[in-house]
């Protein structure tokens, strides 16, 4: 387990306790279900690099990259609802 990983996962773990008190001002974000799973699949990743080093190396290992893959789907979506052109003839609902 390499002090990056965990100090990555401390500051996380201080992202998410102000993300809970700050919940109601936090909901008139756009889409904000989508940049909180964002958030909450690399949050769960950097917890997932920390519990490998103790057990279980290669599945923790697996599970860290797909839930680091998935935060970055989710951030891609919320990107394309947030910036995207709502006049524009392909744009979907």
């Amino acid at each position: 387990m390499e002090q990056r990983e965990i100090l990555s996962f401390l500051i996380g773990c201080c992202v998410m306790a102000f993300v809970v008190f700050q919940w109601p001002n936090m909901r008139r974000l756009p889409n904000v279900k989508l940049i909180m799973g964002s958030f909450a699949a690399l949050f769960a990743s950097w917890g997932f690099s920390v519990v490998e080093a103790l057990f279980w190396e290669t599945g923790f290992n697996f599970l860290q990259h797909l839930f680091s893959g998935i935060g970055g789907i989710f951030m891609a979506l919320w990107c394309r609802a947030v910036f995207r052109n709502p006049k524009a003839p392909d744009s979907a609902p």
